[in-house]
């Protein structure tokens, strides 16, 4: 489980889970986001940068991507959205060779809990 908050407006991109307590209720009736899901198991053939220009185009706050190979295609996502402004989280699946892996932006969004 992942829950992500609101990013408090006028507090870096470092805030920590305590600091919410402070975020207005206006702030909250106000976030929009736009999110994004792609399950890549029945997509095999595409390119790991061809992933990246998608989720470019799209500009998604929020990204779910399903059936992520964790020996290769994690890490080069992982790498590629950082640079991007993304923070990750992944559920590795009982076989620990494929997960299921939230991207988000770190400057709309913060983890809470996970």
């Amino acid at each position: 489980n992942l829950k992500l908050a609101p990013q408090a407006r006028s507090q870096t991109a470092n805030t920590r889970a305590e600091d919410f307590q402070s975020v207005q209720q206006s702030q909250l009736d106000t976030l929009a986001l736009t999110v994004m899901h792609y399950n890549l198991i029945d997509d095999k053939t595409v390119a790991h940068s061809a992933i990246v220009q998608y989720i470019i185009d799209a500009d998604p706050d929020v990204v779910g991507l399903s059936e992520v190979d964790t020996q290769v295609l994690y890490k080069d996502l992982k790498s590629a959205m950082s640079s991007l402004g993304y923070l990750d989280h992944c559920e590795a699946g009982t076989d620990q060779s494929s997960c299921s892996a939230i991207f988000y932006k770190k400057a709309k969004l913060v983890c809470v809990e996970t």
